[in-house]
């Protein structure tokens, strides 16, 4: 496995949310089950909009008509099979505005993402 992490981003701040990540993880579920609890509480409500709260994306942008994740619709991607919003056009608009499609120039990429690529049998 190669690390393929930006180290552009300070090693302070990586080594901060390692040691933050252990130390938590004794109380990872049932900090999970907190927040299930606290996202299920008001799923009977009448309401015309709705927020993710499970997202790296500002509150702002996750509130939504709730028409946009309507009913979710399993969908394959590679092995692996996902729910998407019933609109994903609608959500990735809002969350990316309307040229979501294109790619940002390099510059305006969001890096520090904690992404592990398996290298072949060199």
């Amino acid at each position: 496995m190669v690390d393929a992490r930006d180290y552009q981003t300070s090693k302070v701040k990586f080594l901060a949310k390692r040691v933050i990540s252990l130390v938590l993880r004794p109380f990872r579920q049932p900090i999970l089950r907190s927040f299930d609890r606290l996202m299920k509480r008001y799923r009977h409500h009448n309401t015309e909009r709705i927020c993710s709260l499970c997202s790296q994306y500002s509150f702002e942008k996750q509130v939504m008509p709730k028409t946009v994740y309507g009913t979710p619709t399993a969908h394959r991607f590679e092995d692996t099979e996902l729910y998407l919003p019933e609109n994903p056009e609608a959500y990735l608009t809002t969350l990316f505005g309307e040229d979501y499609m294109t790619v940002p120039p390099v510059e305006k990429r969001r890096s520090g993402f904690d992404i592990y690529v398996k290298l072949e049998d060199q």
